[in-house]
This record gives C-alpha cells, structure tokens and sequence, in this order.
C-alpha cells in the first residue's frame, strides 16, 4: 500500500481587512504608490547604491528614474550603524474594525531588522504594541488582536546602509494543518455530482486536528479561534509516495472543540452559494446563460470560475425569482444540461459532462464490490412555465407606510410600476424600492404583472421492457423552452438507462466524482463494467481509501442467450 499523508493550508486571514485598509506614509518616496499594498506583486530587480548591496554581473536590471512598482520604498537610508536619523513609519487606517492573527510582510532585496507596531481602536486609542525582530524577507508577526482600526507601523534598525522596501502586507498567516504541520487525529472528504443536473452538490471536507496549545480553546483569551472567520480559504492536498495531488479549494464553514480536539469543516465553492441571494433575476426570453451565470457569481463573490462556451451560448427563456445563488445557478445549470466541478481544482468549471473514460479500476485497487440494479425508469417528464405580459394595469403594492425607503420583493415578476405618491428608487422584476415622505399615507403601486402557463414535457421509453412496469420520474425548471426541454427529458432518460449501480471501496489514485471509468468485474469469467462516479467518500489519512458510489452498465457480456442463439462480445450502452 502507498505512504499517504494529508495537509492543509489554512488562510487565517482577515477576509475583508485588505481592501478596506488606506495605508499612508511621509516616509515614502515620491515614486512610491502605496495603494499597491494591496496588490500581491512583487517588484522587479533593481541595482542600487545600497553599501555592498548589487554583484557587477548584469543580473540586476538599471533602476527607472520613475520606478512604478513599488508600493513603499523609504526615502531615507539607514547609516552605518543600521539605525534612521528619521525612522520610517508607515500608517494604515480602517473604516472598520478588525482581528487578526498578525501581519504577514513581504519585503523586497533585503529585510528590515527590527520595527515597532501599534494598534490603535476606531476612536484612536491605543490597544496593544509590539517589537519584533525581523528575520526573512517574508516576515510573520504574531501578535493577536481584536478590533482595531489604525496601525502604525515604524521600523527602526536595518542593514547599514540600507532602505526599506515593502510590496505587500497580509493581515494573517497561512497555518498548516496535518502532514508537516498542526497534528491531526482524522481527516475525510465527501464529494458528489449530479449528471441530471437537478441539484448542486456541495463538496465537503471535514478533519479533527489536536490542539496541542489550546489555541482553539473558547476560553482562552488569546486563542486563535477569535480570528478564525467564515468563509476563510483552505488549500487541502495529499501526498501519495511522495508527490501532492490536489484535492481543491474549501472555505471554513463550521470549527467545534472538545476538550483539546478541533473538528473543522469546510465546504467547496459551490457552498459559497448558498450565503447569497440572487435578485437579479428577471423574465428571459434568449438571454444567454453565461451572462446570467456571470451575475450569479458576481452576487457570490466568486472569481475562479470558468464556463464553457458551449454552455455560455444557451438561450433561456422563463424567469429568476428571488432565491440563493445556489438556487438560481441550479435552474440555469437544469436548463443547460450542464454542471459544476470544483473537485481536484482550485476554481469552479461549469460544463456538459460527457462520458468518456478517465480512469480504470483494477481488481488489484480494490477491497470490495458490490453490485445492484438501479429503479427502472420508463419516463421522465420536466414541467417549465411560458410567461405572458399582461397590458392591463394591475396593482402590485397597497399599504400604509411611514416616512422611509422601503423594499417589497415579488412573488411574481412585473415591470412598467408606478406609485400613486411618495417616490420609487428603484425597480426591477422582482422588488419595487420606494420613498415614503409623510406619516400614515397609503401607498398604492400598480404595474404590468406577467401571467404563467405551467407545461410539461415528457420523454418515453416506446417499448419497456419485459416484467418491468412503467415508472416516471419529474422535474421542474424555470427557465426553460418546450424545445430545450424535450432535449433535457431525453438526455435524462437516457442516463437512467445506465441500471448497473455499482458501490466500491478502493484505493485512490486521483479518482474523482464526474469521472468515467472502466471498472473490473471481480469475476474474471465475466466482462467489466464502464461506469461515473457519482459520490465518494475518501479517508483522508487512513491511506487515501475511497468508499464510491457508480451508475452505468455492462462494457462486455460474454454468455448471452438470445433465441437460441449465443451472442458474444456484445457491447452494449452509449458511449
């Protein structure tokens, strides 16, 4: 068996401190632009009259007269006892409060040696200071503190002859946990797909790390569970025989302790979805589905993802009510036929998933197999609504309010409104904002309301098969056309075709949920299964064993009786 190992790199970082941060300094020089402290690029190389700082070898380039790349380069140099005659400082300010863990600094050629920090609260009062001792080019500074809104930052000693050059600033450190890094006592992964595209399913991941310094501990007052926010970015790999594989990005989602054990869990991308609401939606009719999934993922928050082009051209036609974004994202994705990965990948791709073969699962990586027929499904039928706009003038809101902006959301969607008094701010077809000036006053908003039609659509199997009875499965999606969803009736139809369920524990070698494989028949007398992984569950640090769930059928059947006659090396399904 393989040498396995877990690890994971946790971003424990304040999650909004970065872009809310307005760094400002007297100390800089006039080419410096501090605003790329928030930016993670790192300046070029450059020769400088720095005592002993540059070999005569050309591997540094001419410094610009007009460098643009460095966020804050001090306009004095240290003398020749390392010390400043004007220390350079640099503050930070903050429209909100913070906590972090510490500062993690990034400095360019050379390191400052020592520098002082002060936090300051948003009323400017000092909270808490540290020294510290520099020692690497990326410089951690531990120092945890709670709610502060200005930092003062002064370095006090460098190099003889020295400036100090800082390009980036993160407000936390990465902490590793497991292999190389915190203990831990347990670590499993739970991902799925749904190649009917009817739900997004979450990948999950969840480990137990020992405390050892009971940094978790609610009770202590210093613990790094007080910066530890929701939503803060994971990196988890494994190691087999020595090379990393990728298992993908997670965001925290839940931290427990118990005594001195952690539990952490964390859930993929497409968790993330379900912390916002899209209301974007309206009524479409041929709007592309990329656009609309581009404003899903803006609502989100989500940046690393990508769509396929043969997903982006596809039309919808229906509407969007007000829902999460997980939601919304599942009535598109149903629409399209299409899913969303994240397993193995530090971004999100959203695809048509076809059936090609990605892996083959020999005996020799197996530890057992069991074997069942899935429900027979002789039907499948979609409903999906036409929508209508109505000429006449309804009414959409009706109510007393009082002075103040309110915001009523639809249950249906409508456009063209108008308000009897009082002001609308904004309207779209799922919400009306309005302005109310005077107290008790009757609010009246009237508009275009679209009516529905619900349809269905059914795909059918023309001849069941002997000793099977007819069974339906159904389904509903809001933004589909008659055309696309007889399309999507039949593609279903055809997966649920696949009988052969198939439930295996093997060894892991990069095998992942979404992907085709040839599966070994355990009896060599009979041919092997092709099958897609639709859910596995993965021992982390019990040496990468993977429990999984397939659908899919016989690849060879080599005694078949038909008639009489003996029909051999027969392939049978659709590849």
């Amino acid at each position: 068996m393989p040498k396995t190992g877990f690890y994971c790199v946790y971003g424990l970082k304040d999650t909004t401190a970065l872009q809310d941060s307005t760094p400002a300094s007297e100390c800089n020089q006039e080419f410096g632009n501090l605003e790329l402290l928030k930016e993670n690029t790192e300046p070029g190389d450059y020769a400088t009259l720095e005592k002993n700082f540059f070999l005569l070898d050309a591997s540094q380039n001419e410094m610009p007269d007009e460098p643009e790349d460095f966020a804050f380069y001090s306009n004095a140099m240290s003398g020749g006892d390392g010390t400043f005659s004007n220390n350079p400082c640099l503050n930070i300010s903050f429209t909100e409060n913070h906590s972090s863990i510490g500062f993690t600094f990034y400095f360019k050629d050379d390191y400052p040696l020592e520098m002082d920090i002060v936090w300051y609260d948003i009323y400017g009062i000092q909270i808490a200071s540290k020294y510290f001792e520099i020692d690497s080019n990326v410089y951690f500074a531990r120092n945890q503190v709670e709610n502060y809104a200005k930092v003062k930052i002064t370095f006090t000693k460098a190099r003889p002859c020295r400036y100090v050059k800082l390009w980036h600033i993160e407000y936390g450190t990465d902490l590793i946990m497991g292999e190389g890094g915190m203990p831990l006592k347990g670590a499993s992964l739970i991902e799925e797909t749904d190649r009917t595209s009817d739900k997004i399913a979450i990948n999950k991941l969840s480990y137990k790390l020992i405390d050892t310094e009971d940094d978790f501990n609610v009770g202590n007052i210093s613990g790094l569970h007080k910066v530890m926010q929701k939503r803060q970015k994971l990196h988890a790999y494994e190691v087999v025989n020595g090379n990393t594989l990728e298992l993908g990005t997670f965001f925290l989602d839940d931290v427990k302790t118990t005594k001195n054990v952690t539990s952490i869990s964390a859930v993929d991308f497409k968790g993330v979805l379900d912390d916002y609401t899209f209301k974007n939606g309206k009524v479409y009719d041929g709007e592309l589905a990329g656009n609309v999934i581009d404003e899903i993922m803006t609502v989100a928050g989500i940046e690393d993802y990508e769509v396929d082009d043969e997903v982006r051209s596809l039309p919808l036609y229906g509407w969007l009510k007000i829902q999460t974004c997980r939601k919304a994202l599942r009535e598109v994705l149903f629409a399209c036929g299409a899913v969303a990965e994240s397993t193995r990948r530090n971004s999100m791709r959203i695809f048509r998933p076809g059936r090609k073969i990605q892996t083959a699962i020999e005996r020799t990586r197996k530890f057992s197999t069991s074997v069942s027929y899935k429900d027979y499904i002789s039907d499948v039928s979609i409903k999906y609504p036409e929508y209508f706009l109505v000429d006449e003038e309804k009414q959409i809101v009706k109510g007393v309010y009082n002075p103040g902006i309110y915001t009523v959301e639809l249950s249906f969607p409508a456009k063209d409104m108008v308000i009897n008094t009082g002001e609308i701010i904004e309207q779209s077809y799922n919400y009306v904002q309005f302005k109310v000036a005077e107290q008790d006053t009757e609010i009246v908003i009237k508009g275009k309301k679209y009516s529905k039609d619900d349809l269905m659509i059914t795909a059918s199997v023309p001849n069941i098969e002997a000793g099977k009875l007819r069974k339906t499965k159904s389904f509903t999606c809001t933004v589909l056309s008659g055309k696309t969803a007889l399309e999507r009736a039949e593609e279903i139809l055809d997966y649920y075709s696949l009988q052969i369920g198939l439930k295996i524990k093997f060894l892991n070698q990069g095998d992942a949920p979404g992907m085709w494989g040839e599966i070994q028949n355990n009896n060599r007398a009979y041919g092997n299964y092709l099958a897609g992984i639709e859910k596995m569950t993965t021992d982390l640090t019990g040496g990468f064993i993977s429990t999984a769930e397939l659908r899919g059928y016989y690849k060879l059947v080599s005694d078949f009786y038909y008639t009489g006659e003996l029909i051999a090396g027969e392939d049978m399904g659709v590849l």
